[in-house]
């Protein structure tokens, strides 16, 4: 991950509704599970899954992934549930702290 993508990870992040928004673009049929760094020109986070886009597999592995580094369980996918290009909802958390944990997630990426 370059020094620029750190910096531009506050732009796919907005707070509203009691939570944070998180977009975020979806690779599916990667070969494996991570997140990948900030898209520059789409402002959105980049994110690979082993499933394919069939009946819902890759949305709950992507809510999955961001579970997991979040360390979140009432993580919603919003908008985007047939397309690549997805927005998540992360409740009860401050887009500052959502942050921080997506930059240690990005850095513990192999």
């Amino acid at each position: 991950m370059s020094v620029k993508e750190k910096y531009e990870l506050s732009d796919v992040i907005e707070e509203g509704g009691g939570g944070v928004y998180l977009d975020v673009v979806v690779n599916p049929g990667a070969s494996n599970r991570e997140m990948k760094g900030v898209d520059p020109w789409r402002g959105e986070l980049k994110v690979s899954v082993e499933e394919r886009p069939e009946g819902g597999k890759a949305n709950k592995a992507v809510v999955e992934l961001f579970s997991q580094i979040l360390g979140a369980k009432d993580i919603r996918l919003v908008k985007g549930r047939k397309a690549k290009r997805k927005r998540i909802f992360v409740p009860d958390v401050e887009a500052a702290e959502l942050e921080a944990k997506l930059m240690k997630g990005l850095e513990e990426a192999p």
